[in-house]
């Protein structure tokens, strides 16, 4: 049974959009075997997204408007229970970046719980790690990296690394 919602957005259109199991099949297409149906719709729930009435498209829900978006499950801490990264966003969202990068991790009760949730473009894990998870660089518009890095509970920023000589002089240390 699909359930439908009907929000006006002050006068500017109408959203119409269904379920989190929607969105849970949006973000997980070829990746729906990787974890059970119920966490994927709770991490849908949490992405805060919406399915558009077309049922393919993939909305924010501040603007409306559609978001380009890349899921990924991968075991970073090696514990056999997977993580999942979402990179999603539009200009809206996610300013001139275009994009966020979020992280779901399974705390001690196993449920899935979102971090970081900020304007990236792309994620890469380093070699370097605190209690077991690696850290991780954050690319997107300029030539200044940021380092995160696990505290024990969540991602925190740890340094900034230029992609060039001076490609950090702008931020704020």
């Amino acid at each position: 049974m699909r359930v439908i919602v009907i929000l006006s957005l002050l006068g500017f259109g109408t959203l119409v959009y269904a379920c989190d199991a929607e969105v849970a099949d949006l973000l997980f297409g070829n990746l729906k075997n990787q974890l059970a149906k119920g966490e994927q719709v709770e991490i849908a729930r949490q992405s805060g997204f919406i399915a558009g009435e077309d049922g393919k498209t993939l909305l924010e829900p501040v603007c409306g408007l559609p978001v380009s978006f890349e899921t990924s499950v991968e075991d970073l801490n090696h514990d056999g229970i997977p993580e999942v990264f979402v990179v999603a966003g539009n200009t809206c969202l996610s300013g001139a970046t275009g994009s966020s990068v979020w992280l779901f991790i399974k705390d001690e009760a196993g449920v899935y719980l979102a971090h970081l949730g900020f304007p990236a473009a792309a994620y890469e894990a380093l070699d370097s790690q605190n209690s077991g998870f690696p850290d991780l660089k954050f690319g997107g518009p300029g030539f200044c990296r940021a380092v995160w890095r696990w505290n024990g509970k969540d991602y925190e920023h740890l340094r900034n690394e230029p992609d060039e000589p001076g490609g950090c002089d702008y931020v704020h240390k």
